[in-house]
C-alpha cells in the first residue's frame, strides 16, 4: 500500500497539541513543522499522518487554574481551559471577559483586556469592528472619543469648565460611540453637546451633534458674554441658522 506524499505548505491536525504546517522537507524521518504559536520541531512522516506531533514545550509552563499578570499593565488573567496550543480559554480577573487565545500570547504576558477600562479610568476599547488605530494612527473617531473622555475625567480639565460633565454608559464603550460618529460626522465639524439642550452634562447620543468650529464660538459667545435673557435669543438663533444650513 502506498503511503500519502507529505510537502512543504502542508498542514496536519495533531490529537492534542492543534494543527501544525511542514516548513521544511529533509526526508521522511525528518520534517521540520511549525504549530499555531509559532514553535517548531522535527517530526516523522508517520507521526504526521496519525496527528501524533508533539508540541516542544508541551504545555508543561501552561495549566489550568494558573493565574498570570500582563507586563506593561495590571490586569490578570486565569486559565479556564486548554483546548490545545492555540485554543486556550482565559478569563480575567478584573472584569470577568473570557477570551480564547494561544500559548504564544500568554508566554508574552501582554494580552489585553477589551473591557478593562484603561483609557482615563473609565474608557474601554470593547470588542468590534471599529479600531481605534491605523498604520499606528489614531483613527478620528478615537481621537474625539479620547478627547471627551480626557475633558470629562481628566482632573486638570475637570476643575475648569468641565466641572460636573460625564459621559453616559454606552459611550464608555468606544465601539458604541465609534458606531454613532461614522454615522453623524462631517468632516471639519466638532462634537456638542450643549447645542441642542441647553446646560446639559451629558455626553450621549440623545444631545449630542456635530457642528462647525465657527458656529461653536459663536454658541460659546452667546453663552458668556451676554446677559441672561440676550443669550436664550442668541441661542435660539444659532439653532435656527444652524437648521438652515444643513
Amino acid at each position: 500500500m502506498e503511503h500519502p506524499k507529505v510537502e512543504v505548505g502542508q498542514s496536519f491536525d495533531t490529537t492534542f497539541h492543534g494543527r501544525c504546517t511542514i516548513v521544511e522537507y529533509i526526508n521522511n524521518k525528518r520534517i521540520e513543522v511549525e504549530f499555531e504559536d509559532g514553535e517548531r520541531v522535527f517530526a516523522k512522516k508517520q507521526s504526521l499522518l496519525s496527528g501524533n506531533v508533539k508540541h516542544p514545550k508541551n504545555l508543561k509552563d501552561i495549566r489550568v487554574g494558573m493565574v498570570f499578570q500582563n507586563k506593561n499593565h495590571d490586569s490578570k488573567f486565569r486559565v479556564k481551559s486548554i483546548v490545545s496550543f492555540s485554543e486556550i480559554v482565559i478569563e480575567f480577573l478584573n472584569t470577568g471577559t473570557l477570551m480564547t487565545v494561544a500559548s504564544k500570547g500568554i508566554r508574552s504576558l501582554s494580552i489585553k483586556d477589551p473591557f478593562e477600562p484603561s483609557v482615563y479610568g473609565v474608557g474601554f476599547i470593547g470588542v468590534g469592528t471599529f479600531a481605534p488605530s491605523y498604520e499606528r494612527k489614531s483613527t478620528k473617531a478615537y481621537a474625539v472619543w479620547r478627547g471627551m473622555l480626557q475633558r470629562c475625567y481628566l482632573p486638570k480639565e475637570t476643575e475648569k469648565s468641565y466641572a460636573g460633565v460625564t459621559v453616559c454608559l454606552e459611550w464608555l464603550d468606544f465601539q458604541n460611540f465609534a458606531s454613532w460618529f461614522y454615522k453623524n460626522y462631517a468632516e471639519g465639524t466638532v462634537l456638542d453637546k450643549d447645542l441642542t439642550s441647553w446646560g446639559n452634562k451629558v455626553y450621549c447620543p440623545k444631545y449630542c451633534t456635530f457642528i462647525s468650529p465657527a458656529d461653536n464660538s459663536r454658541y460659546i459667545s452667546s453663552v458668556y458674554n451676554f446677559a441672561p435673557g440676550i443669550n436664550v435669543i442668541k441661542l435660539h438663533n444659532l439653532k435656527e441658522n444652524i437648521n438652515e444650513n444643513t
